[in-house]
């Protein structure tokens, strides 16, 4: 049984849109911009490096500011820990140095692991915990609120890998993502770095006759540090308590500890295991496979033993060339959408899905065009879909389309016909198809914001795949923990594979109940986590509420960074683009409808971009009775109030 179970009565089939709600960046935005001592950076790799996609994915949605309570921190340019703190009346920052984080003398093969960046998380508002990136985690003390001294040191930590993990280093870089506390006095850290094996060549026979399963792919360590408090102050690096240990084929988005089943909660797009006792499942490599409702019926040209017909005609002539693809007459020209670029065609309907197809040579796109005769056909049952590529090498004669597609030209128009006989099997079970799934989703089809916009293949993107584990931190009757699966996680057996559609994860620095968006096919779901729950049903997550058609709008938001949610009433979305010094760096803010409204509530504002340049961080605090969201960009702070 799923652990994301929807509510039918929650979604909102006769949502039309989201109508846009202006809001004044004089009432609503505060900037302030950043001391040239101060100034966050993007940069922390060395060029020598190479970074798997997992982990270049890891550092675009890397949030560099860390919230607690009314605190802000970050880490600069220049590896200060910068603890900001806003005026309780003009909520100006302020802005102090409280820590320098030592730095690492780089050689050579030093650079051959690839740096993270500095991460900062706090467990409470007196103590943070700060990774440097390059292998090394300090506990600092901070200083007492209002105040002008630093942050005291109480320790230092490296990650030692033990030797039954089968690393090829004793010590790597690692990234920090949450600190929480687990009973009085104790402290745990959620940990992640990339595995690195120990190569092939260097294993005896012994061991490589004992690896039944090959790595091939890039996979990452999940470790839990134990710390305990009060903590004595100790200028010599120790190295890390590592308590349990979990192993994926990705960064963990989301890591937290749920007190209320004792329990560590990792959300990724893999599964994390134990180690070596599981062996990894086949990872969902894109959010296309994310849809709530797959369809495993299409195989469109699988569901014959050997086609008949290419799935297009096509001819040339020195300057241009010619393909012919037959469409069943209904089809609506909305539904047809190509795409011309100097190397690649897009073909886009119903029954045709040419996503950025390499083209076998250049051409000039805006001499390029495309037409749609619905007639034909004389029987009047289906229509030609003509392309028309302006060659950019005239005289050139191309031996096929494209790259990759070997149809022969067809130099006898009069072969058409064979071919609209042919494929009408084809694209007749993509016409039912969609006519299925327009009526087991939102009805009549999709709401009317999209009903001309709709695009499968792009909005079927949006998203990510998610994966939840569980690790217990319940002790036995001695006190000790085994940090093994919770009894209540373990007895789903396959069910723990079971896979959603990320949307969105909660806003930094607010507190309460676990809560996500979860994709259901234009919908966002929101479900929480009950803090109370009969023992069988602790891996249930509660349906509390839907955004309409929040898939579908997030989907034209192409350089989005973060998606956080609040959870409290009225519920909102908070989608921030990355921004530019050109362009980009808006919050697009969507609230929730209430008593199933046509039309949601949405709103924009400027955040990044421009002199700010981009988002970098995100987070909540709070000043006094108020809660702010303030952004961290590469030149400024930007303080959102009123908007939560």
């Amino acid at each position: 049984m799923s652990s994301f179970v929807t509510d039918r009565s929650l979604l909102n089939p006769k949502f039309e849109g989201y109508r846009l709600h202006a809001l004044s960046e004089q009432s609503h935005i505060l900037r302030y911009p950043l001391p040239s001592d101060h100034k966050p950076t993007q940069t922390g790799v060395s060029g020598r490096t190479f970074l798997s996609f997992q982990e270049v994915q890891s550092r675009i949605n890397h949030n560099h500011l860390a919230v607690k309570y009314d605190r802000a921190i970050f880490v600069d340019g220049e590896s200060n820990v910068v603890l900001v703190e806003l005026d309780s009346s003009t909520l100006r920052p302020t802005l102090r140095t409280i820590y320098s984080l030592p730095q690492s003398i780089h050689t050579s093969s030093s650079d051959q692991l690839a740096r993270e960046y500095p991460s900062v998380v706090c467990s409470s508002p007196s103590t943070c915990f700060a990774a440097d990136g390059q292998g090394y985690l300090h506990i600092l003390q901070l200083p007492e609120e209002g105040g002008t001294g630093e942050a005291e040191l109480l320790g230092s930590y490296e990650l030692e890998i033990p030797a039954q993990y089968s690393s090829s280093v004793k010590t790597c870089p690692f990234k920090i993502h949450n600190a929480s506390e687990v009973s009085p006095n104790i402290i745990v850290c959620i940990l992640s770095s990339r595995y690195r094996p120990i190569p092939p060549e260097l294993k005896d026979s012994e061991a490589r006759s004992a690896s039944a399963h090959p790595r091939t792919q890039v996979e990452f360590d999940v470790w839990a540090a134990r710390f305990t408090f009060p903590h004595a102050r100790s200028d010599a690096v120790k190295p890390l308590d590592i308590i349990w240990h979990r192993r994926g084929e990705d960064v963990p988005i989301l890591a937290s500890y749920d007190a209320s089943r004792q329990a560590f909660f990792l959300l990724g797009s893999s599964q994390y295991r134990d180690f070596p006792s599981e062996t990894p499942a086949p990872a969902a490599s894109e959010p296309s496979q994310l849809a709530t409702q797959p369809n495993n019926d299409v195989q469109m040209f699988d569901s014959t033993p050997k086609p008949t017909a290419p799935p297009y005609s096509w001819t040339q002539m020195p300057d241009t060339i010619s393909l012919a693809f037959p469409l069943p007459t209904s089809t609506s020209t909305s539904a047809i959408k190509v795409a011309f670029s100097p190397r690649s065609l897009s073909i886009l309907t119903p029954s045709i899905r040419y996503a950025a197809k390499t083209l076998w040579g250049p051409i000039n796109p805006t001499q390029s065009l495309w037409t749609f005769d619905r007639e034909a056909d004389v029987r009047g049952e289906w229509g030609l879909l003509t392309v028309h590529l302006d060659k950019r090498d005239v005289g050139t004669r191309w031996p096929q389309v494209f790259q990759e597609d070997g149809v022969p030209e067809t130099l006898d128009p009069s072969e058409l016909a064979g071919i609209l006989e042919a494929m009408e099997k084809f694209t007749t079970t993509a016409e039912e198809t969609q006519k299925d799934q327009s009526q087991d989703s939102l009805g009549r089809g999709v709401p009317s914001l999209a009903r001309d916009e709709y695009d499968e293949e792009v909005d079927e993107s949006v998203g990510r795949v998610g994966r939840v584990t569980w690790v217990d931190a319940r002790g036995d009757a001695d006190g000790d923990a085994a940090w093994a699966e919770p009894e209540w996680w373990a007895k789903r057996g396959k069910d723990r594979e079971e896979v959603v559609g990320l949307l969105s994860t909660p806003l930094p620095g607010l507190e309460g109940e676990a809560s996500l968006i979860v994709k259901e096919h234009l919908d966002g779901v929101v479900f929480t986590l009950p803090s109370r729950c009969s023992n069988e049903a602790q891996w249930k997550w509660a349906n509390t509420g839907t955004f309409p058609a929040l898939s579908f709008v997030l989907a034209s938001k192409r350089d989005t960074r973060f998606t956080y949610h609040t959870n409290s009433q009225p519920k909102l979305v908070m989608a921030f683009e990355s921004g530019s010094q050109t362009f980009g760096g808006n919050v697009y803010l969507y609230r929730e409808p209430t008593d199933k409204e046509k039309w949601g509530v949405q709103s924009v504002l400027k955040v990044g971009g421009g002199q700010a340049g981009a988002v970098l961080g995100v987070g909540t605090v709070r000043v006094g009775p108020r809660k702010v969201v303030v952004c961290l960009c590469e030149g400024e702070i930007v303080v959102l109030k009123d908007v939560l």
